[in-house]
């Protein structure tokens, strides 16, 4: 029995199979198994489930590197330190743009000045400033962020530059238009003027205070603040504080003739320049009542012509005397504003009249109103009827040569076709 259990399990072997041999128990032995059988090595893996095959086409997670160390300002400051000197000045000048901390200035030696000041404009805090060691560096420090921000509030802080404090004060006082601020600024004289004077001078080109006018110490800039102010605000009282006649008048007139206001010569005393201020107005305002004001019948009379046509006033003209060329102007002026040739009656001589049917029948297109002149014949002046003498100059004014048919006397007919303008 034992050497056919023997045998059997070499065939096995040699088959590459393997078999498990069974205990000797005191069961029935099982029947053998065919021998004619292969079974195979792997028969018992047969039995179970494959695994899944792995998904090649998933990432696999890289582990991220540690973090470097995160470090303190005083360590990096103390990396830049290690450097060479001007790797040092390079690394240390980098690492405080970046941090924007004082701290790191204090180590640049000569350099800390310019370093915290850039902090400072950077930043817009004053604070920066007073950790500069010397008071000096501190006020060109305070002073530049003053002229970067515009922060007057600082001004009180720079008091041993005198040049620096007179323009941050003067900035203040023109910043808050109050001159008042100025009496802050020294009163110091330069080579043209005094420092106070000049934050007067920038405050009064914001505020035209009259106030201001009385703080300057320069005489010269007292009076021209005076005019200044007298004629930016209308007021020519302020004119009586300046020292010349000419002066004055000068100032009245700017102010009379901006605004229009005749009545503001009336603060000149001398009746001779009172008067040139008047007369000076007349030519540019058309105002009846300065013209009454007007001491010299002509320039009156002038002047009261010139309202009369502005108006079309023919009773102003009817008040003109002293020259009658003036007076038939008037009334022409006025016929013509009006296109009514019955005002043309009232001029006395005869070329005049004749000018006022011509200018009015010219102006309406209309030569039939040479028919209805007032006057036949001009006396002294020609021997041609007066309808035919408007006819030929209608004719001449509207260039129209078919008007000469009109005229039945042969003389002016001829001169009309002649386009005679002298003729009469």
């Amino acid at each position: 029995m034992k050497a056919a259990l023997f045998l059997l399990g070499a065939l096995i072997l040699l088959a590459g199979c393997t078999v498990s041999v069974p205990q000797k128990t005191d069961s029935p032995v099982p029947p053998a198994p065919d021998q004619n059988v292969l079974v195979p090595a792997d028969a018992n893996i047969l039995s179970e489930p494959l695994p899944p095959e792995p998904d090649v086409n998933i990432p696999v997670p890289v582990p991220e590197p540690p973090a470097p160390p995160v470090l303190t300002l005083q360590q990096r400051i103390d990396e830049c330190l290690g450097e060479g000197y001007t790797a040092k000045i390079d690394c240390l000048q980098a690492l405080a743009n970046e941090t924007q901390d004082p701290k790191v200035c204090v180590n640049l030696g000569l350099g800390e000045t310019d370093c915290l000041q850039k902090l400072a404009l950077n930043s817009k805090d004053p604070s920066t400033c007073r950790l500069m060691k010397k008071q000096s560096d501190r006020e060109n420090c305070l002073f530049a962020l003053v002229s970067s921000t515009q922060n007057y509030s600082l001004c009180p802080e720079i008091r041993d530059d005198t040049a620096k404090r007179d323009e941050c004060f003067s900035g203040l006082a023109v910043s808050e238009k109050n001159q008042r601020l100025c009496n802050s600024v020294s009163g110091s004289k330069t080579e043209s003027t005094y420092s106070r004077d000049t934050c007067y001078s920038q405050v009064l080109a914001q505020v035209k205070d009259p106030e201001i006018c009385e703080k300057f110490q320069s005489e010269d800039l007292r009076r021209s603040c005076w005019n200044e102010v007298a004629i930016a605000t209308g007021n020519e009282a302020l004119c009586i504080k300046l020292p010349t006649d000419e002066s004055l008048q000068t100032c009245v007139l700017t102010i009379a003739k901006a605004s229009g206001r005749w009545d503001a010569c009336s603060v000149l005393s001398f009746s001779k320049t009172r008067q040139a201020c008047l007369e000076t107005l007349a030519d540019q305002l058309t105002d009846e009542a300065l013209c009454r004001k007007l001491d010299d019948l002509s320039k009156k009379e002038n002047c009261l012509q010139k309202v009369a046509v502005a108006d079309a006033d023919v009773t102003l003209c009817d008040e003109l005397h002293a020259n009658v060329a003036l007076k038939n102007s008037c009334y022409a002026q006025v016929a013509f504003h009006d296109s009514n040739t019955g005002i043309c009656d009232s001029i006395y001589a005869s070329p005049a009249y004749l000018s006022c049917w011509v200018n009015i029948a010219v102006a309406s297109d209309n030569p039939d109103l040479c028919a209805q002149v007032s006057r036949a014949h001009l006396l002294g002046y020609s021997i041609y009827a007066t309808r035919e003498l408007c006819l030929k100059d209608t004719s001449l004014g509207l260039n129209a040569a078919s008007i000469c048919s009109l005229i039945q006397n042969e003389d002016v007919q001829t001169a009309c076709n002649d386009r005679n303008a002298a003729f009469h």
